[in-house]
């Protein structure tokens, strides 16, 4: 049965956007099958289309298929942030490495002696995470090792240490997070917002966490909502 709906679907890219744009837009908006089917191939504007996909005949195939998937797969109408719950307390409970995050540096090479980097799982550590949207969460930090054993160099994600030394890399406001230390991590959007509350708004730090706690409901009941890391980790 799958097989007949997804015939003549090449790009499963094309699907997921159809999927996405019927769980999110109500069908009562005007040129809805248009407007699907504008939004689900925007995607391959760049390629060469194998079919033509401003027919309507395309896009009635493509509701059909979008709607049908919906009903065999219920899941498929969750959206990021609930799956991404869903993940993040799996992990946790099932008392694995924490997913609500992975911060896992994309650097390849030693900057000491230009040897490759070595991803060392058996060293995962947890880290808590404070989000402005997700509030606070657990997530698993791996570091990255010099393959050249004489070599002491550690690349952990934003930062990178030298024995016992630490140092921040010079791009680490580029990434998502910032590990402000080993075990505790800031999303760089909240951080931000953060920022201009204080200086403009002329808030506290300690009013700003007052209002987090009450966003997220910890201001009641923090003893059993913040997350505790379980796991050592390492510098």
């Amino acid at each position: 049965m799958l097989g007949e709906l997804l015939k003549g679907f090449s790009d499963f890219g094309v699907v997921r956007r159809a999927i996405y744009f019927n769980n999110t837009v109500p069908k009562v908006i005007p040129d809805f099958d248009k407007k699907l089917g504008d939004f689900s191939t925007r995607g391959q504007k760049r390629k060469q289309p194998c079919q033509d996909t401003t027919s309507p005949q395309f896009r009635d195939a493509l509701k059909c298929l979008s709607s049908n998937l919906i009903t065999l797969f219920p899941d498929s109408k969750k959206r990021e942030t609930e799956l991404w719950k869903e993940l993040h307390e799996s992990s946790v409970e099932g008392n694995v490495h924490a997913l609500g995050e992975v911060l896992l540096s994309d650097k390849t090479v030693c900057r000491l002696c230009a040897k490759p980097l070595h991803v060392n799982s058996s060293r995962i550590s947890e880290v808590v995470v404070y989000d402005e949207t997700k509030g606070t969460f657990l997530a698993s930090k791996i570091p990255k090792v010099c393959t050249n054993k004489k070599c002491h160099f550690t690349q952990h994600y934003g930062y990178y240490t030298v024995a016992n030394s630490k140092f921040f890399d010079e791009d680490w406001a580029r990434n998502e997070f910032l590990l402000s230390t080993s075990k505790t991590a800031f999303s760089m959007d909240f951080l931000r917002k953060l920022e201009i509350e204080i200086l403009l708004g002329k808030l506290s730090f300690k009013e700003k966490a007052d209002i987090y706690n009450e966003i997220h409901g910890y201001a009641h009941n923090s003893s059993e909502t913040k997350p505790t890391a379980s796991n050592e980790g390492s510098r």
